[in-house]
């Protein structure tokens, strides 16, 4: 998927010379709380993560996440998959039968956005990383 920009961001593939964002997202407080510790403390780590655990999902038509930048400024401010509205809109997206997304259940904010979004609760639950996180489906 090629960068892509809506009206106030610029949403594109992440790189490894987007470390150092990495690493300051990677320890935030929400990202420990929601997501947990990937235990990534130095930007030759965060480098690494990108190499190893981002890129790679790249491969396949219609997966991974981007990183969001400010358009004015080309700062990063955050790094979403397909709970982006603009990524939804996307016709190789559109095209998908069903997309699925999970969230931990006292993620509030996250459940209230995939619902927003379109996506439906009460399809079980996935273990991810020994996490039983909360399943949503979108057809």
């Amino acid at each position: 998927m090629t960068p892509f920009s809506t009206e106030r961001l610029l949403l594109r593939r992440a790189e490894e010379t987007d470390a150092a964002f990495f690493l300051a997202l990677l320890n935030s407080p929400g990202w420990l709380t929601y997501i947990g510790d990937r235990d990534v403390h130095t930007e030759a780590q965060a480098a690494d993560y990108i190499r190893n655990r981002i890129m790679p999902v790249y491969q396949t038509p219609g997966q991974g996440s981007y990183i969001a930048e400010v358009r004015e400024t080309g700062a990063p401010v955050g790094f979403v998959g397909e709970a982006s509205r603009a990524i939804l809109a996307r016709r190789e997206v559109r095209a998908l039968p069903e997309l699925l997304a999970i969230t931990q259940p006292d993620n509030e904010r996250s459940r209230r956005l995939l619902e927003k979004l379109g996506f439906v609760g009460g399809s079980g639950t996935a273990s991810v990383e020994g996490s039983e996180l909360l399943l949503y489906r979108r057809s």
